[in-house]
C-alpha cells in the first residue's frame, strides 16, 4: 500500500480482480480512520467561572474539525494542530469533570479537569508527593 501524498487518510492498494475469467490489476483507495489519541493535559484545575487555558497534547487531532467537551459543555478552541489543542474551559460546577476530544474519526478521553470555586485552594497532587501542612 502507498499513502496518498495529498491526503494522509487515504491509502492506495494494488489488487487483482477477475471478471468473467479475465484478470485485471486494479488500484483501490481505502480511507483510514484513526481516533484521536490524547496523551497529556494541563493544567487540570481551574475556576468554576471558566476561562482556564488548557493544552492537550497527543496525536491524530484534526485541525478545524475538533471539539473538546468539559463534561457535556464545549470548550473554546484557541489553537490546534495534529498533535496539540489549546482550549479555554467553559464555566462549570465545582468538582471533577471528564474532558473528551471529538474528531470526525472518533472520540477519546483526554483526562479529568477539576473545577474549583474561586478562592479555594487546590489540594496538592498525591502523585507528586505533595501534602497539606
Amino acid at each position: 500500500s502507498v499513502p496518498d501524498p495529498n491526503n494522509w487518510t487515504h491509502v492506495w492498494m494494488p489488487g487483482e480482480v477477475a471478471v468473467d475469467g479475465c484478470w485485471a490489476t486494479a488500484m483501490v483507495s481505502a480511507t483510514m480512520v484513526i481516533a484521536p489519541w490524547p496523551v497529556t493535559m494541563g493544567p487540570t484545575v481551574g475556576s468554576t467561572k471558566g476561562s482556564q487555558t488548557v493544552e492537550i497534547d497527543g496525536s491524530y487531532f484534526v485541525p478545524d474539525s475538533d471539539q473538546v467537551l468539559f463534561g457535556s459543555t464545549p470548550g473554546i478552541i484557541f489553537s490546534e494542530s495534529p498533535t496539540a489543542i489549546t482550549v479555554v474551559s467553559p464555566p462549570g460546577t465545582a468538582g471533577p469533570t471528564p474532558v473528551t476530544v471529538l474528531t470526525p474519526d472518533g472520540t477519546a478521553n483526554a483526562g479529568t479537569f477539576t473545577y474549583i470555586t474561586p478562592g479555594q485552594l487546590a489540594p496538592p497532587s498525591p502523585s507528586t508527593g505533595g501534602h497539606w501542612r
